[in-house]
C-alpha cells in the first residue's frame, strides 16, 4: 500500500462507513470475532446463515450465536493464530487480522451455504431465526460500538486481509485514493495506481459502462450491484468481477467517495460457461446418463480431452470427498494435487499414471488397485479403477471415462498386497522377457537400427549399429554415435550444421538411403546408406524417430573390382583384339589373288569383330546397370554416316548384302555415334547371321515427325510367338537357332535406343523373316543452327 493513502487518511467517520458498507454488501456471510472469542461485528447474511438465536449478539460470545459451540473450532482458531494462515475451504474461510505492528486482534470468519459441513454443527430451529429478524437495521449500532470496531479495524488492519479486492475512488475525478492489496492484484499492479483515474486502472471503463455506472452511483446514491461484470483488456485475458460499488459521505466539504467491493469470479463463470457449453451440445445424451450413472454405486467420473472433469455422479462424490457438484468441476490438474495414488505396495505413481489422466492419452486400464490419500481431508483409502478413453467415428477422443469403487474394507489389505506385489513382479518379469526378445531381434538384423525420443535422445540402438560405427559405451545422442567431425557426404566433403542428421530429423526432413562415408576411430573407412523417418501414434504425434544404418563398404569395393574388371575388359583385351583386327584386314587386301588366304584373312577378321562385339556389349551392360552410361550426343548425318559405316565394315560384315532404301531425303538426327554403331553392328550382325546366304538385309528410313525411323528387315526364319515377347532381355537367347552368343546383343540396342529418347520392337512371322524397327530424335531448325 503506498504511504499516505490508508484509511486512516480520511475522516474517522469514512472507516466505519466504509466497513459497514462492506459488511452489508459483501456476498458472504462475514463476523468479526475478537481474540477473546466474543462477536464485535457480524452481518445479517451471517445471521441468517448460522440462524443466530440470539436477539443482542453485539459483545456476547460466538458460542451464543452457535449453539454447540465445540473446542473443534476453539482448535482451529489457536491454529490458524499461532500459525498466521488462513483455514478456507468451499463454504467456509477463518481468516487471522493482525494490526500494524503485528499484534493479534481477532479473526474474520466468512461463510457461505453448506458452512455446517466444514464443523457438522447442528442447526437452530426455524423459530430462533425469527428473533433475530426482529433485530433492526445493523446500522443503529450505537456510537460505542463503532468506536470500538474503528479500533480492532485501525487503517489497513482488516481492510487488507479480507479475501476480497476493496478500492476508494473520488466521485468528482474518479481518481484512485486507496485500494487493499486483493485489489491491486486484480489490477496486475503493486505500485504507482493510486492517484490515477478510473480510466487508466480499469481497461475499457468507458466500453463497458462502468464509467456511466460510477456517475450514476455518484448522483444518485444508489448501489450498483453485478454477480459478473465483465472486463477485457487486461494481459491475462477476459476477467468476471463480483462488483458493488457504493457511495459513502464524507465530513463537508469533502466530497462523497466511491466504494468498489470486488471479487474475481473469472475461473467461475469460465467453468459455467464452458459446462454450459458441453450440456448444450449434447443435452440429451447427458440427461440420460445422469439418469443412469446417478443410481449406480461405483463411482463415475467423466473428462474431456482440455483435461476438465465434465461430470461425477453421486457415489463417486462420495468417495472423493466432496459435497456440492461445483467441487467436481475443475481441472484435473486441481485432483493431482489433491490426490495422490500409490501402488498396493506403496509405490507413488507418477501424475501422468494416475487414473484421469490415462484415457486422455488414448489409453483403457481394468482393475488398478490403487492407494487414494486425500491430501485436503488427511485420509486414505483404497479404491479399484478401470477407465477407457470415448472416440466419436471419426477416431478422435472425446471424453475418458472412469469407474471406481471403494473396496478398503472389501479386501484384506495384506493380501492385496501380496497379490500386487507378485502381479508386478509377473508383469516386470513379463516386460524384461519382452525387452529382451526386442533386443534381440533388433541386435540380428542384419542392419543397424536406433530409436530417438522427439527431442532427439537416443533410446536405442542395436549391436549392429555400435559394430558399423565402431563405436563403444552406451551413446546419449546420435552425434556421439556418427560424429560430424567423422561423418562425410558420399565425395568426402564435410557436412554443414543444417545438413546433420538430428538437426533434420527434429525439423521434418526425412531422408532415404542417403550414402555417407564415416572415418572410424580405428582409422577405417565405411560407406554406409542412412535412413530416417519418423513414428506417430493414431493422433498424428511423433512419439519416436527411427534411424536404419547399412554398411555397403564390401559392395563398393566389389563395384570397385567391376569397375578395374571392365578397364581390363575394354582396354587390356580390346588393344590386342585391335591389332588382330587390323593385320587381318590388312592381309585380305594384300592377298586378294590368293584366294584361301584371303578367306582366311576374313574368318580372322570377322572371328574378331564378333569377340570385339561381345567385349563391347559386357562393357555397356554394366555400364548400364550402374548407372554409368554417359551419351555423347552431336547432330548426325545418317547419309554420310551409314555410307561410312559400311565402307568401314567391309571384310568383317557381309557388307554386299546390305540394302538402303529412304523414301525421302534423310535428317539430321541427335545421337551419340559410338553407341548408334553398336546399334547397326548388333542389328545387322543378327539379320545376317540369321538369314539364308547371299539373302538380302535391307536398311529402311523415313521421317515420323519429330522422330527419325529406321527398320532392318532380314529373311531369315522369323521368330516364335513364344521367344518374341523376351527378345530384348538381358541374357535370353533363342535356342532354336543354333548360335553360339551371350544373349546381350538386343539388350544392349534396347538400353542404348532408349537411352536416345527412342523406342525400339521388332515384328516377325514364322517363315516371313524378321523386322527391328529403332527411332531417334531428329535434329531440330533450332538445334541445326
Amino acid at each position: 500500500m503506498e504511504l499516505g493513502f490508508t484509511p486512516s487518511s480520511f475522516p474517522e467517520k469514512a472507516v466505519s462507513e466504509l466497513l459497514e458498507n462492506i459488511f452489508t454488501y459483501a456476498a458472504e456471510g462475514m463476523a468479526l470475532i475478537g481474540p477473546d472469542y466474543t462477536v464485535k461485528k457480524a452481518n445479517e447474511r451471517f445471521l441468517r446463515l448460522v440462524s443466530a438465536p440470539v436477539r443482542n449478539w453485539h459483545g456476547g460470545g460466538i458460542d451464543q450465536l452457535i449453539p454447540d459451540f465445540d473446542l473443534k473450532l476453539r482448535r482451529l482458531c489457536l491454529r490458524v493464530k499461532e500459525r498466521k494462515e488462513p483455514f478456507i475451504t468451499e463454504a467456509l474461510k477463518l481468516l487471522p487480522v493482525f494490526s500494524r505492528d503485528q499484534t493479534f486482534v481477532g479473526w474474520l470468519l466468512l461463510v457461505l451455504d453448506g458452512w455446517e459441513s466444514s464443523f457438522v454443527f447442528p442447526a437452530a430451529s426455524g423459530g430462533q431465526s425469527g428473533d433475530y429478524q426482529e433485530r433492526g437495521d445493523p446500522k443503529s449500532v450505537d456510537a460505542s460500538h463503532k468506536l470500538l470496531i474503528e479500533q480492532l479495524l485501525s487503517a489497513e488492519t482488516v481492510l487488507n486481509n479480507l479475501p476480497v479486492g476493496i478500492a476508494v475512488y473520488d466521485s468528482v475525478s474518479l481518481r484512485l485514493k486507496w485500494a487493499n492489496s486483493v485489489y491491486r492484484g486484480f489490477l496486475e499492479e503493486t505500485r504507482g495506481i493510486v492517484g490515477r483515474t478510473i480510466y487508466e486502472t480499469v481497461p475499457g471503463a468507458q466500453e463497458n459502462g462502468l464509467v456511466r455506472v460510477c456517475d450514476y452511483v455518484a448522483m444518485t446514491g444508489e448501489p450498483f450491484v453485478a454477480p459478473e461484470f465483465r472486463i477485457d483488456g487486461f494481459p491475462r485475458g477476459v476477467v468476471y468481477w463480483r462488483l458493488t460499488i457504493l457511495r459513502l459521505e464524507l465530513a463537508e466539504p469533502e466530497a462523497p467517495v466511491l466504494l468498489f467491493i470486488v471479487a474475481d469470479v473469472t475461473e467461475q463463470v469460465k467453468t459455467r460457461k464452458q459446462q454450459e457449453e458441453v450440456v448444450e451440445s449434447d443435452e440429451n445424451d447427458l440427461t440420460y446418463l445422469e439418469g443412469v450413472v446417478n443410481n449406480l454405486k461405483e463411482g463415475i467420473v467423466i473428462t474431456d480431452p482440455r483435461r476438465q472433469v465434465v461430470f461425477m455422479n453421486p457415489a463417486g462424490m462420495r468417495m472423493m470427498g466432496f459435497d456440492t457438484v461445483e467441487e467436481t468441476l475443475r481441472p484435473v490438474a486441481e485432483y493431482n494435487r489433491r490426490f495422490r495414488f500409490k501402488e498396493l505396495s506403496g509405490t507413488a505413481l507418477h501424475p501422468e499414471a494416475y487414473p484421469l489422466v490415462r484415457p486422455l492419452r488414448g489409453e483403457a486400464f481394468f482393475d488398478l488397485e490403487l492407494i487414494v490419500e486425500d491430501l485436503d481431508q488427511d485420509r486414505f483409502w483404497v479404491g479399484h479403477f478401470s477407465g477407457t478413453p470415448v472416440r466419436n467415428k471419426q477416431g478422435e477422443l472425446i471424453l475418458g471415462v472412469i469407474v471406481f469403487r471403494d473396496i478398503t474394507h472389501t479386501k484384506p489389505a495384506v493380501q492385496k498386497r501380496k497379490e500386487r506385489l507378485a502381479r508386478t513382479h509377473q508383469a516386470r518379469t513379463e516386460a524384461e522377457r519382452q525387452d529382451r526378445q526386442k533386443q534381440v531381434l533388433l541386435d540380428n538384423i542384419g542392419e543397424g537400427v536406433l530409436v530417438l525420443a522427439p527431442n532427439g535422445r537416443l533410446l536405442m540402438a542395436n549391436k549392429v549399429a555400435l559394430e558399423i560405427t565402431g563405436v563403444e559405451g552406451w551413446p546419449e545422442t546420435l552425434e556421439e554415435l556418427l560424429s560430424p567431425a567423422a561423418l562425410f557426404r558420399k565425395d568426402g566433403s564435410r557436412l554443414a550444421p543444417e545438413e546433420r542428421l538430428t538437426a533434420r530429423l527434429l525439423t521434418g526432413r526425412y531422408f532415404t538411403n542417403e550414402e555417407y562415408r564415416l572415418k572410424r576411430g580405428d582409422g577405417t573407412e565405411r560407406y554406409l546408406l542412412i535412413s530416417g523417418n519418423a513414428v506417430k501414434d493414431r493422433q498424428g504425434q511423433i512419439f519416436m524417430h527411427l534411424v536404419t544404418i547399412r554398411d555397403v563398404t564390401e559392395l563398393r569395393n566389389l563395384e570397385q573390382i567391376r569397375e578395374d574388371y571392365l578397364h581390363m575388359v575394354s582396354h587390356d583385351l580390346r588393344s590386342p583384339l585391335a591389332v588382330i583386327l587390323s593385320h587381318a584386314q590388312l592381309l585380305g587386301i594384300i592377298a586378294k589373288e590368293e584366294s584361301k588366304i584371303a578367306n582366311s584373312a576374313q574368318a580372322i577378321a570377322v572371328s574378331a569383330l564378333r569377340m570385339n562385339n561381345m567385349i563391347a556389349d559386357l562393357v555397356d551392360s554394366t555400364r548400364i546397370e550402374s548407372g554409368q552410361l554417359v551419351l555423347k550426343t552431336v547432330g548426325i548425318d545418317l547419309d554420310r554416316f551409314i555410307h561410312d559405316f559400311l565402307r568401314r565394315m567391309q571384310g568383317v560384315m557381309a557388307v554386299e548384302r546390305i540394302r538402303v532404301t529412304k523414301r525421302e531425303p534423310l535428317k539430321p538426327v541427335i545421337a551419340d555415334p559410338n553407341r548408334l554403331e553398336r546399334i547397326f553392328v548388333n542389328l545387322l550382325s543378327n539379320a545376317l547371321k540369321y538369314s539364308p546366304p547371299k539373302t538380302a538385309v535391307e536398311i529402311e528410313f523415313w521421317v515420323d515427325d519429330p522422330r527419325m525411323v529406321i527398320a532392318i528387315r532380314d529373311q531369315g526364319e522369323g521368330i516364335s510367338p513364344v521367344d518374341l515377347p523376351r527378345i530384348f532381355d538381358r541374357y535370353y537367347r533363342v535356342r532354336s537357332c543354333g548360335e553360339e552368343g551371350i544373349g546381350l546383343g538386343l539388350y544392349i540396342v534396347k538400353e542404348l535406343v532408349e537411352a536416345h529418347n527412342g523406342t525400339v520392337w521388332v515384328e516377325s512371322e514364322l517363315g516371313q523373316g524378321s523386322t527391328f524397327y529403332f527411332t531417334l530424335p531428329v535434329l531440330s531448325p533450332q538445334e541445326e543452327e
